[in-house]
């Protein structure tokens, strides 16, 4: 499939909200601490939506399934257990020396990677780290998904139009009753909301203009103010109103769409973000290391912590570039940088 420039751009800017958003939430005590968690709920109402639904822009539905599933396996279900398997040892050699977590066992973190879910990765393993993980076999999941409604829709369209909303329908459910299936595959089925839109999607020179822009913004902001309390939290499956949430959600990423469109006019200006596109993977698994590098460097100079959670600017630098770091790091092994795909 020919490459994107505006896609490249568009998932730079999804990755860098995503640390924003993580980032945020670690800042305790900054003069404009009382609007973060605000700024951290307009940022979950579409982050994760933009990444299932430029999944679908990407999703190549010309290879056979048997293709498809194959590709998907290396490029997301790989680097999630490779993922799994450092943060497993990092996690065995801080219980060794630090005593944090305050216990360990490999059988439980075999447990919560094989089950892939955000709580069962957290509470089982006892460490944060594993957390953002969950999002690699939910991509998995709604990738497969995709391509098979859209197979169901190519062939007939009512009844891929149906199964798209029985499946969706399902995976609401799910989260109505609290119930979370392994892999995420409750989220896969409802963020079918945002893949097939994504597939759909005008792909070659999106055209988005300012008026449109404006009216995207202008819907965000209210179907946020109905549904974005309590705050959206698509890794736990909280939507509140499903409705409400796909209006803001497609709403915010129609506006990153149009700042990627205005973005990729400047080549000085795209390159870093189509630099952080192609790096989406490595950033997504690694960016939230930063938090507990700052910890262990705290060890030795508290100021460094005190700084971390009263600094908006320090705290999202830093764990730009520790992300940066890991970039680099990974693309000098070479199986590593043909796991995770560093360009």
């Amino acid at each position: 499939m020919e490459r994107l420039q505006w896609v490249d751009v568009a998932k730079g800017i999804g990755i860098l909200i995503v640390i924003i958003g993580h980032e945020l939430q670690h800042v305790k005590s900054s003069p404009v601490s009382f609007i973060l968690d605000d700024v951290v709920a307009i940022i979950y109402a579409f982050h994760i939506p933009l990444f299932f639904f430029l999944s679908g822009v990407l999703l190549n539905h010309s290879a056979s399934f048997k293709q498809f599933t194959v590709k998907k396996l290396s490029r997301l279900l790989l680097p999630y257990f490779v993922s799994c398997l450092i943060f497993s040892i990092v996690s065995f050699l801080s219980y060794l020396i630090f005593k944090n977590p305050v216990s360990f066992s490999w059988f439980q973190c075999l447990y919560a990677c094989a089950f892939g879910t955000h709580d069962i990765l957290i509470q089982t393993t006892g460490v944060k780290l594993f957390a953002i993980l969950w999002f690699l076999p939910a991509l998995f999941c709604a990738s497969l998904i995709g391509y098979c409604i859209i197979t169901a829709i190519n062939k007939n369209t009512l009844m891929g139009s149906i199964l798209f909303l029985v499946i969706v329908s399902c995976g609401y459910s799910c989260s109505l009753l609290h119930l979370q299936l392994p892999w995420s595959l409750d989220i896969a089925m409802v963020s079918q909301i945002f893949v097939i839109p994504g597939y759909y999607f005008i792909k070659n020179g999106p055209k988005i203009n300012p008026v449109a822009a404006i009216l995207a913004l202008l819907v965000f902001a209210i179907a946020f103010h109905f549904n974005g309390v309590p705050v959206i939290v698509v890794a736990k499956a909280i939507y509140n109103n499903l409705f409400l949430f796909w209006v803001a959600a497609i709403s915010g990423v129609m506006v990153v769409i149009y700042i990627s469109q205005l973005i990729i006019k400047s080549p000085a200006v795209e390159k870093p973000f189509i630099f952080f596109g192609n790096n989406t993977l490595v950033i997504f698994c690694f960016h939230t290391v930063a938090f507990y590098i700052v910890h262990l460097l705290a060890l030795a100079f508290p100021v460094i912590l005190i700084i971390y959670n009263s600094s908006i600017a320090f705290s999202i630098i830093f764990a730009v570039g520790v992300s940066l770091a890991f970039v680099f790091a990974i693309r000098k092994i070479p199986l590593l940088n043909r796991i995770y795909g560093t360009q």
